[in-house]
């Protein structure tokens, strides 16, 4: 878990922020407010804490449960916090990976790409093959070409 003091120092380090009395003023607060996170005699609140995240490309909701569970006033509230940190982090790594998975399928597919459905069912014949084209409609909306013919209206 992260301490706020090594946090406050990363976010100097990343701005070239000189002291904790210019830390204040980019964080919103007052310099005050800031000895006191350093001291641990109070916590940042979860605007000052997005803003930290922000600057050090840290998921925002996962910081503020790991601040909330510092501010937890029992061992058993500190842990629970914690548990839901690391599963947040789990899932944003599944969601990721997905991500990362469903970019690179469509890297491999061409953009002027047309469905084909090929249906091998016994009861059809196997040489049976649909095709289905896409147009724009008139308003600008897809349609299906069909062997249907389709009466639009303006």
């Amino acid at each position: 878990m992260r301490t706020i003091s090594e946090l406050l120092d990363q976010v100097k380090a990343a701005r070239a922020i000189p002291s904790d009395y210019k830390l204040a003023m980019y964080l919103g607060v007052s310099q005050g407010t800031v000895q006191n996170w350093r001291h641990q005699r109070s916590l940042p609140d979860q605007r000052a804490t997005a803003k930290i995240a922000a600057e050090l490309q840290i998921d925002p909701d996962v910081l503020i449960l790991e601040i909330e569970a510092q501010r937890a006033p029992s061992d058993f509230a500190r842990l629970a916090w914690l548990r839901i940190a690391e599963r947040l982090q789990a899932g944003t790594v599944h969601v990721a990976l997905a991500f990362v998975v469903a970019f690179l399928a469509l890297l491999g597919t061409s953009p002027n790409a047309h469905a084909t459905v090929t249906d091998l069912s016994a009861s059809v014949s196997k040489s049976s093959v649909y095709y289905v084209k896409y147009r724009k409609h008139p308003q600008n909306r897809i349609v299906a070409n069909t062997d249907l013919q389709h009466n639009y209206k303006a």
